[in-house]
């Protein structure tokens, strides 16, 4: 949880905002993207929430960054990343 602003931040730049696209960072950070919103919605398959039965810090901390890129809230990712494959994430 504690990676998602830096990696959220790293990835949107490099996706959205930086003034010349490169293919290996946007490549890189794509895929620790995927890899980590897997991890996620394999635990949410699990679990009610990040913690266990009940919403916490965690679950606010993480909310707004994987949640606002699988709603296409931030960066206009969701089709790049297959936001509807992941099922159990933030819905």
């Amino acid at each position: 949880m504690g990676s998602a602003p830096y990696l959220g931040g790293g990835y949107g730049h490099c996706y959205s905002h930086a003034p010349e696209k490169f293919e290996y960072p946007i490549n890189r950070l794509t895929m620790e993207v995927k890899r980590q919103l897997d991890v996620l919605d394999r635990h949410l398959a699990d679990h009610r929430y990040m913690c266990g039965d009940e919403y916490t810090i965690a679950d606010v901390a993480v909310s707004p960054w994987y949640g606002g890129v699988l709603l296409n809230r931030g960066y206009d990712v969701a089709e790049f990343l297959d936001a509807d494959s992941y099922m159990h994430v933030m819905r």
